[in-house]
């Protein structure tokens, strides 16, 4: 999903001729780090699911990325838009039909659903590291 939203943010910002600034260019390497990252880990956390391997700690640690990753592509994003990216879907000066805008909303709560951001660092912290509970 972030990937199409960041071909999508990509191509807008290419048809505007802002992709030759260096900023743009490093915001965008950026948030495509984060996807690629974010790609791997759950690659990875599925092919050790299907080798029998996988853990919690695992699981934890790309959900927690993922989630968050995700948070501040579309935080990133909503700020290549301005202003326009909070129109909503149906307006006409909606950049992008307002998908963008809608990604950011439902971004955020991805933070909260199946396990707090803050739960997955307990477990990871429990589990992965073998630290005491608190």
């Amino acid at each position: 999903m972030m990937r199409g939203f960041f071909d999508l943010i990509r191509q807008y910002l290419k048809e505007r001729n802002l992709t030759e600034d260096p900023l743009v260019k490093q915001h965008l390497a950026n948030i495509f780090i984060k996807i690629e990252t974010a790609r791997l880990l759950a690659y990875q956390l599925v092919w050790l699911a299907s080798q029998g391997l996988a853990t919690a700690s695992q699981a934890s640690k790309s959900k927690l990325f993922c989630s968050e990753a995700s948070q501040r592509c579309a935080n990133a994003m909503m700020k290549f838009l301005g202003s326009y990216g909070q129109l909503a879907e149906g307006s006409k000066w909606a950049a992008l039909q307002g998908r963008i805008g809608y990604w950011y909303l439902q971004a955020f709560s991805s933070t909260l659903a199946r396990g707090t951001s803050e739960m997955q660092r307990n477990i990871l912290a429990i589990r992965g590291l073998g630290l005491p509970r608190s």
